[in-house]
């Protein structure tokens, strides 16, 4: 059997219903066309086996470029198709994949994930009254606070919004921000919804959420420096779970907490049944999320498989002594 290149959204939502299993937004065909938007093209292609990849290409300096694989459903047996496969259709020197299965086939490198490895996903199918109830105790009374202060929660796709609140947050926290062109794009992909939290007509925080199988994921939040002592974000995260409940999606994923330590390290600190290190860079969004409860849920590492091994060698050498 020869590789099968895909084109059209309807084969390759086909070919990702005959796959059946987990498949992850980052596998959608919406996501492949946002991803085409902001200059990643996506590849798309059943391997001889049957199993559908969807890749996208990364450009390093402008000149050289890689491949990457994001949340892939893919055994170890099937590595080598898919590299002769980029080694066809693109000058990458390396691939990079972030699988749903522990992988390490001969000459694979393990590296840093671009996606969280750990995360907290709720279980949703129960009732309402239920999942607020199994929430910490101060989760709960932030929701209701933001309520009785009279917050309101508007659906909406606004990036005028989403980039003043960001650009507070970025300032205050003192994280990496994507720029407001990535954002656009992402809320003009159809599976994303931006909730605002507003008091009156002054916007205190936003969230992108995306919808797509079973599951709904909190992706990206921005906060105003006022109104934070009416708890926004807790009333946004429990709208976007309630229209998720609504839109029959089973699971909530929380996306990104920092890993758990055991309950007895030195740096651990423990919130609602969560435990991680104090030190840790996710530590404040994760006490915020562990609120919320879910079960933690893991991601193995990302593995590079050298396409050209000889530019490879020498990126690997660059990048040590850049380092």
């Amino acid at each position: 059997m020869k590789h099968t290149h895909v084109e059209s959204r309807s084969q390759w939502d086909e070919a990702l219903g005959r796959a059946g299993g987990h498949t992850s937004f980052l596998q959608s065909y919406e996501w492949g066309e946002f991803q085409r938007s902001v200059g990643h093209e996506p590849i798309r292609t059943i391997l001889p086996s049957g199993t559908p990849v969807q890749c996208f290409r990364h450009r390093i300096g402008g000149l050289l470029e890689y491949v990457y694989a994001p949340r892939l459903q893919i055994r170890e047996d099937e590595i080598e198709a898919l590299v002769g496969y980029v080694r066809l259709k693109t000058k990458a020197f390396f691939l990079r994949i972030e699988p749903l299965e522990p992988l390490m086939p001969i000459g694979a490198i393990g590296t840093r994930s671009r996606q969280p490895q750990h995360t907290l996903v709720l279980d949703i199918t129960p009732t309402s009254e239920a999942i607020s109830g199994q929430m910490h105790a101060k989760t709960r009374y932030n929701i209701h606070l933001a309520e009785r202060k009279g917050v309101s929660v508007v659906r909406e796709k606004d990036v005028d919004v989403f980039k003043v609140l960001n650009r507070e947050t970025t300032a205050r926290d003192h994280f990496r921000s994507h720029q407001m062109m990535y954002y656009q794009r992402m809320l003009e992909c159809p599976l994303t919804l931006q909730f605002t939290a507003y008091l009156g007509r002054k916007p205190l925080a936003s969230i992108i959420c995306i919808g797509y199988g079973k599951i709904y994921t909190y992706l990206h939040g921005a906060s105003s420096n006022q109104g934070r002592n009416v708890m926004p974000m807790y009333l946004l995260q429990w709208r976007a779970i309630e229209l998720a409940k609504t839109q029959g999606f089973i699971r909530y994923d929380l996306w990104g907490v920092a890993p758990p330590v055991p309950l007895g390290d030195p740096l651990s600190i423990s919130h609602h049944r969560y435990t991680w290190n104090r030190e840790h860079s996710f530590s404040g969004i994760t006490r915020f999320k562990a609120g919320f409860g879910g079960e933690h849920e893991m991601y193995p590492g990302a593995i590079e498989i050298p396409v050209r091994p000889t530019l490879y060698r020498w990126f690997r050498i660059a990048r040590r002594i850049i380092r």
